[in-house]
């Protein structure tokens, strides 16, 4: 360390001032599409992959992991709507599996709603 460094260190009373300098708000290319990625992770999507493929196709030039480190920096810590559960595979897989006539009302609901969110799954005209 040089002795600028070292004194900074040594003035500083709380951690963050340790980390000060010319790198901390110089502007990046994911600044403007960083509204987006918020919006997105409120909505539920957490996959930093997904997200950055997202914003690949509005013209985001730069690579993945500018993206997965702001996802696991900055929105990680954030809290996330929490809404229903959706069901489990072997929740839907026994819905599938079992006549409509024997179903439940309930899970005959919840079986509509699940493939309501699957446009290429086509069932029996019982449902």
């Amino acid at each position: 360390m040089t002795l600028n460094t070292v004194l900074r260190f040594s003035r500083a009373t709380t951690p963050e001032e340790m980390f000060t300098g010319q790198w901390q708000s110089r502007a990046t290319k994911l600044d403007a599409f960083k509204p987006y990625l918020g919006q997105r992770w409120q909505e539920g999507c957490t996959n930093a992959w997904k997200l950055w493929e997202e914003i690949k196709e509005q013209g985001y030039p730069r690579g993945y992991g500018s993206v997965r480190d702001y996802v696991s920096r900055t929105l990680r810590g954030k809290p996330q709507p929490v809404g229903p559960r959706p069901p489990s595979a072997r929740a839907v897989t026994r819905w599938i599996l079992t006549h409509p006539d024997a179903l439940p009302e309930g899970d005959r609901l919840q079986l509509k709603a699940a493939l309501a969110n699957c446009p290429n799954w086509t069932h029996s005209p019982g449902m």
